[in-house]
């Protein structure tokens, strides 16, 4: 995983971002987080300091050849572990499961006004009977105001 601040090299924890400033957070096809079934799982994080952003997600699905994949959904959530809080409709892609073997993915674009720093979850759920799911993708937010 990786964690960039545009301007500002290695995200730590800043105070507060200049508008255009970019954070992101990417998980690589080669760390994809291992999705159980009809289980929310965290796949990339991010904290944003108080003001406009637009933050835009882009998450991606492995699936293998064994079992049938019904549903993919990703989101951005404001809550850790397994919870959906924060979801709503506009921060929720879902995901047309690819042919097995396959990849599948969506974009995310959502603006957010913040009055105090917020953590945002990039998650990823799957509904399959058998086999195997994993995520990845990238998290990234910029500064508008």
């Amino acid at each position: 995983m990786s964690i960039f601040c545009e301007n500002e090299g290695l995200f730590g924890g800043q105070a507060s971002a200049s508008a255009g400033e970019i954070i992101s957070s990417t998980i690589d096809e080669a760390s994809a987080v291992i999705l159980l079934n009809n289980i929310v799982s965290p796949i990339a994080i991010i904290t944003l300091s108080a003001g406009d952003w637009q933050i835009k997600a882009n998450p991606q699905f492995i699936c293998n050849s064994v079992g049938i994949v019904t549903s993919l959904q990703a989101f951005i959530g404001t809550s850790s572990g397994t919870s959906t809080e924060g979801r709503v409709t506009g921060n929720t892609a879902f995901v047309s499961p690819p042919s097995l073997p396959g990849t599948g993915g969506a974009q995310i674009v959502w603006d957010v006004n913040i009055d105090v720093e917020t953590t945002y979850y990039l998650k990823g759920l799957a509904l399959f009977p058998g086999g195997s799911v994993n995520a990845f993708g990238e998290l990234s937010a910029r500064k508008m105001s």
